[in-house]
C-alpha cells in the first residue's frame, strides 16, 4: 500500500510538472531598458496576447518581445533552417535540407539585401529585433524544454535573420521549380511528344481563350537527355509521401453585395492545423500618444488584430481600424532552370560560343553525429554556378532527370529594394495606401484581396516576376538570357471596385482575357474559384454571416463534374453496386457524415495510379502524384 501510495505521489508531482514545464512567468511588472514608456500586455481565455502601448515603436518591441515568450523554440528551429543549420541539431534527417538552403543562399542574401533597405524599414524590423532579444537577456529561466534537448542556443536577432523569413517565403511560393524538374523526368522517360500531353493546362473560367504552353522546347531537353554531353549523376531515389493539397481561399464583397451596406473581406489560408506549434500566431495591437485619455485633445489610437508570422513584426493578414487584407498562394514563378553545357573536367560551361570557368564557392555544413569527436560531423559542400545560378543538378533535393546539368536562375538573387511593403499594413487607411504597401512586397507571391470601411474593395497580386522573351518558364530551357527585366507594378494581375461587386482567389489562375504576360504555370484549378462564385453571384445581399457559411461551404465541383462517370462504370460489376449507388445520391458535398466523399477520392486517386503506373513506373508516379497542382 505504501508502494502503491508513493508511485501515485510520484506521478502526480510529474503530472504537475510536465504540465508547468513551458508554462512561462507572468508577473505584474517587468522592466525593461529597451521601452520608452510603459505597455500592458492582455491576454484572453485562450492565451492570445493583445498589447497596448502609447507609441508604435514600443509596440513592436512589446511584439517582439512577446513573439519570443510565445514562439522561442519555433522561431530559433526557423532560424537554423533557413541558414542551412538543421543537420547540427537533427543530424542526417536536416542534411539534405542544409544543402537545399546554402546553394539557393537564402541567409547570404538577406545578408546582402539587409543593408540596402530604407532607414524606415529597418528600424521597423530593428525595434522588434529588440524586443525578442530583451525576452533572450532577461528570461532564460523560461526557455522552453524544447530548446534544451534539442541543442539549441538562442542568439540575438537579426533584421538579416527577419528578412531571411521573407526569402524563404518566396522561395516556398516558386512551387514552379519543382514542376520544371519534374518536366525532365517525364520526357527522360516518355520523350518529348509524349510529355507534352502532360503539361499543366491550367483554366481561367471567365476567359475564352485560354493560354497554351509551348510545348516546341521539350525537344531541346530531349535532345539533352541523348547527346551525352552530361555525366550521369548519381541521386537518392525517395519517393516522397503522398499528402492532401492545401490550397487558400479569400474574398471581398462591396457595399451593393452586402447586408450591412459596408464592404466584407473573408480569408481562409487553409494553413494545416495539425501543425504545431501554429504557424500563425494571433495577437491584437494597439498604440497611440493618447490611449487611455478620454479628452478630445487626445490622439487616434491605431489598433489591428490578426495573424503574424513568429519571427516578423506586424501582420499578414488582418484588419485594423480602416481596412482589411486577406492572402492566398499566388505561385508567382520567379525562377527559371537552363540546361547547362560543361566541359569534360565540369570546370567551365559553354557560354557565347565559348567557355568561361565556373564560380565555386565552398561551405562547411555541421551534422551531428555521434561517432564524431565532438559530436558533429563536418561535410563540405561545393556549389558550382555560371552567369545564371548555381547548378543546382550537382546536389540531392533538387530531383530532375540524371544526365543534365541544370542552372537556377532566381530574382529573388538579385532584389535590393529598399521596402518589404508589409511594413505599410498596419497603418494603411484606405484599399489605395494598400495598393501601394502591396507593390512593394517583392519578396512573396500573394493574391491580396483588399477592403475598406469606405466600401472599396481591391485583388492584386504581389512579388517580382520576370518577362520571358520566350513567353513562359514552365520547364528548363538550353542556357540563354531569356529575361526582359520583370512585370512593371502597374501591369500586375488586379482587380478594383469591378462593377460585379466582388473579388476573390483560390490559388488559380486568374489572368484575365488577354493578359500579356506570363505568371505562372503552377496554378490549382478552377474548382474551387467556381464555388465562390456561385456563392457570391447571388441576388440577395449577403451578411457576415453568409459569408462565414461559405467559408464552411464543403460542395466540390470536381466530384460533380466526374462521380456520375464513375457511378456508371461501377455499375456494371455486382459487387460494386452499392458503392456505384452511394455515388449516384451523394449531393457533392465533402461531408464527414457521408459516405460518398470517401468513395469518390480513393477513385480518384487509384485511376490517377491505374493511369499512370504502368508507363512511369512507380517512382516517377508518386513524383508525379506529389505534384498535385501539375496534374489535377
Amino acid at each position: 500500500m505504501k508502494k502503491l501510495l508513493l508511485m501515485l505521489l510520484i506521478a502526480a508531482a510529474a503530472v504537475y510538472y510536465l504540465s508547468t514545464l513551458n508554462a512561462y512567468k507572468t508577473p505584474d511588472q517587468l522592466t525593461l531598458d529597451i521601452l520608452s514608456k510603459p505597455v500592458e500586455v492582455r491576454r484572453d481565455q485562450h492565451g492570445i496576447p493583445y498589447i497596448f502601448a502609447d507609441n508604435k515603436r514600443d509596440m513592436l518591441r512589446a511584439q517582439g518581445f512577446i513573439a519570443a515568450q510565445d514562439r522561442l523554440f519555433q522561431i530559433e528551429l526557423y532560424r537554423a533552417l533557413i541558414a542551412g543549420r538543421l543537420a547540427q541539431y537533427v543530424g542526417e534527417a536536416g542534411l539534405e535540407s542544409d544543402i537545399k538552403v546554402r546553394v539557393l543562399g537564402l541567409r547570404a542574401n538577406a545578408e546582402r539585401h539587409a543593408p540596402k533597405l530604407a532607414p524606415a524599414v529597418r528600424q521597423y524590423l530593428q525595434d522588434y529585433a529588440d524586443g525578442y532579444n530583451a525576452y533572450i537577456a532577461c528570461c532564460e529561466q523560461d526557455f522552453p524544454l524544447e530548446l534544451g534537448l534539442m541543442g539549441l542556443e538562442p542568439k540575438p536577432l537579426q533584421i538579416a535573420d527577419m528578412l531571411a523569413v521573407l526569402y524563404f517565403v518566396g522561395y516556398t511560393h516558386g512551387q514552379n521549380q519543382g514542376d520544371e524538374r519534374l518536366v525532365t523526368e517525364l520526357v527522360a522517360k516518355l520523350g518529348a511528344e509524349r510529355s507534352a500531353v502532360l503539361l499543366p493546362y491550367n483554366l481561367n473560367p471567365e476567359r475564352e481563350q485560354q493560354p497554351i504552353i509551348d510545348i516546341a522546347g521539350l525537344k531541346d531537353i530531349e535532345q539533352a537527355l541523348l547527346s551525352g554531353q552530361a555525366e550521369q549523376h548519381r541521386r537518392i531515389d525517395t519517393s516522397p509521401a503522398i499528402f492532401p493539397k492545401t490550397g487558400s481561399n479569400n474574398w471581398a464583397i462591396g457595399p451593393a453585395r452586402s447586408a450591412s451596406g459596408a464592404a466584407i473581406l473573408s480569408n481562409d489560408p487553409h494553413v494545416d492545423a495539425r501543425i504545431l506549434p501554429g504557424p500563425w500566431l494571433q495577437m491584437g495591437l494597439f498604440w497611440g500618444e493618447g490611449r487611455g485619455d478620454e479628452s478630445a485633445a487626445a490622439s487616434k489610437v491605431n489598433s489591428a488584430v490578426g495573424v503574424a508570422l513568429p519571427g516578423l513584426p506586424g501582420l499578414m493578414v488582418g484588419r485594423n481600424s480602416e481596412v482589411a487584407f486577406g492572402i492566398t498562394n499566388g505561385y508567382g514563378d520567379s525562377q527559371d532552370h537552363y540546361i547547362e553545357t560543361l566541359d569534360a573536367q565540369g570546370k567551365h560551361y559553354r557560354q557565347d560560343g565559348g567557355w568561361r570557368p565556373l564560380q565555386e564557392r565552398r561551405e562547411i555544413l555541421l551534422v551531428k553525429d555521434d561517432s564524431a569527436p565532438n559530436g558533429l560531423r563536418e561535410q563540405e559542400l561545393l556549389v558550382r554556378s555560371t552567369e545564371r545560378g548555381p547548378i543546382v543538378s550537382d546536389h540531392p533535393g533538387f530531383k530532375a532527370a540524371p544526365g543534365l546539368h541544370l542552372s537556377l536562375r532566381w530574382v529573388l538573387h538579385t532584389i535590393d529594394s529598399p521596402e518589404i511593403g508589409i511594413d505599410k499594413f498596419l497603418e494603411a487607411s484606405s484599399v489605395a495606401e494598400l495598393e501601394s504597401a502591396v507593390d512593394q512586397v517583392d519578396l512573396m507571391y500573394f493574391n491580396y484581396v483588399l477592403a475598406d470601411r469606405q466600401g472599396n474593395i481591391a485583388l492584386r497580386t504581389s512579388g517580382l516576376i520576370p518577362k520571358r522573351s520566350n513567353g513562359h518558364g514552365a520547364y528548363p530551357l538550353p542556357a540563354q538570357d531569356n529575361w526582359l527585366g520583370s512585370i512593371p507594378k502597374n501591369e500586375m494581375v488586379a482587380a478594383n471596385n469591378p462593377d460585379r461587386g466582388w473579388v476573390a482567389s483560390a490559388n488559380n489562375d486568374l489572368r484575365p482575357e488577354g493578359y500579356p504576360h506570363y505568371y505562372s504555370a503552377h496554378f490549382s484549378p478552377a474548382y474551387r474559384y467556381k464555388r465562390i462564385s456561385e456563392r457570391l453571384n447571388v441576388p440577395e445581399k449577403l451578411s457576415g454571416e453568409d459569408n462565414w457559411n461559405i467559408i464552411l461551404d464543403t460542395k466540390n465541383l470536381q466530384a460533380i463534374a466526374l462521380k456520375n462517370r464513375f457511378a456508371k462504370a461501377m455499375a456494371t460489376e455486382p459487387e460494386l453496386k452499392p458503392l456505384a449507388d452511394e455515388l449516384a445520391r451523394w449531393n457533392g458535398e465533402d461531408d464527414k457524415d457521408f459516405i460518398g466523399p470517401s468513395i469518390y477520392h480513393v477513385l480518384y486517386e487509384n485511376l490517377f495510379e491505374q493511369i499512370f503506373i504502368d508507363e512511369l513506373g512507380e517512382p516517377l508516379m508518386r513524383r508525379l502524384q506529389a505534384s498535385r497542382y501539375f496534374w489535377l
